[in-house]
């Protein structure tokens, strides 16, 4: 059995794009996602790493769940043996530090200017 505490997660749904480069444009399409992460304030400024980093102690931290790794191993005859595991089956449920962004769709396309018209010649 394994008592689990989670730091940083991040999750995506769907994100769908494409990328165009060639001699006539510059292109980037994607759909709209969501991200959505927790305990990700190690990466924001202004935070006191020393604080967040005690705030994964024991007690301290609500992104908490729990595993288990289990297996087995049977001898065959001298010379071979099969085994088996499975390991790190669990959960950790992720409830401090929860947070959701939103993307909106782009689409977007660049193909150049003249520069005669630019300098208005």
């Amino acid at each position: 059995m394994k008592y689990l505490m989670g730091i940083v997660a991040s999750e995506s749904e769907a994100i769908d794009g494409i990328a165009i480069t060639n001699e006539d444009q510059i292109g980037i399409k994607h759909a709209a996602f969501s991200v959505y992460t927790a305990g990700n304030a190690y990466f924001e400024e202004g935070n006191d790493m020393v604080e967040l980093l005690g705030n994964t102690l024991p007690g301290k931290n609500n992104n908490t769940g729990w595993g288990i790794d289990f297996g087995a191993n049977y001898i065959i005859n001298k010379r071979l043996s099969v085994s088996a595991a499975v390991n790190d089956l669990g959960y950790i449920n992720w409830k401090s530090d929860t947070k959701q962004y939103q993307f909106n769709p782009v689409d977007y396309s660049f193909e150049g200017f003249e520069v005669l018209q630019v300098i208005n010649i």
